[in-house]
């Protein structure tokens, strides 16, 4: 059986696919079909049952405001009786505690896919996050006003987007297309020592504006940007 890996939202673009058009094709082809959700999920509403997927997976971090060191999967129930993990640790099988290694078996439930010793303080310092975003609310609303005002700006000053310019079909960043004399490092160190905080990817500039920023911090980035 095939695997397609399919990316919620791109990290260069801030695109998102056709998600129900992939996962349709993916079925035709029997294929296994899986989300990439670090770029989009905590910004972009995302739900299995609207798209029946057969496991996402995320890292904490991005939008989610976790901590590093933590990941999240989550997987079609009937599925994960049938997959075997490569990566596998004595917390993978049922009893963390059973040391005879000639027996191994795999947990029947989710649990088949730690490993190691978990990182305890990874997953303790990012559920606080989670636990705030199931409950915030108007966080799309005030990233949609800060991106629309992103990409007016950047219109207006005749710079180059390299995202979708429909908010339907972009995730929660706005790219903007630097040109080829734009030292781009140097432009995200300079930005910074205005406590405006970017990064680059080649001559991509992502930003990505959170429920922290406010639409002053958009005028002061294109002050600068100026």
């Amino acid at each position: 059986m095939s695997l397609a890996l399919v990316t919620f939202v791109t990290s260069t673009a801030s695109h998102r696919p056709d998600l129900a058009r992939l996962l349709a094709h993916g079925q035709v082809r029997g294929s296994l079909v899986g989300v990439d959700l670090t770029q989009g999920i905590g910004i972009v509403p995302f739900s299995l049952r609207e798209t029946p997927v057969d496991f996402c997976v995320s890292t904490s971090l991005k939008w989610l405001c976790g901590t590093p060191g933590a990941g999240i999967v989550q997987m079609n129930g009937d599925l994960i009786a049938e997959t075997t993990p490569e990566l596998r640790g004595w917390f993978s099988q049922e009893n963390p505690f059973a040391w005879d290694l000639d027996g191994f078996a795999y947990a029947p439930d989710a649990r088949r896919f730690d490993h190691g010793t978990p990182s305890v303080m990874a997953c303790v310092g990012s559920v606080p996050a989670l636990r705030w975003h199931a409950g915030a609310e108007g966080v799309v609303a005030h990233n949609r006003r800060l991106t629309a005002q992103i990409i007016a700006q950047a219109q207006a000053a005749g710079m180059t987007l390299a995202s979708p310019l429909a908010a339907e079909a972009r995730g929660g960043s706005v790219m903007l297309r630097l040109g080829g004399e734009v030292d781009a490092p140097a432009l995200v160190d300079r930005l910074r020592t205005h406590e405006i905080y970017t990064d680059a990817r080649g001559q991509i500039l992502r930003l990505s504006p959170g429920i922290v920023t406010e639409l002053p911090d958009v005028e002061r980035l294109f002050e600068v940007l100026g």
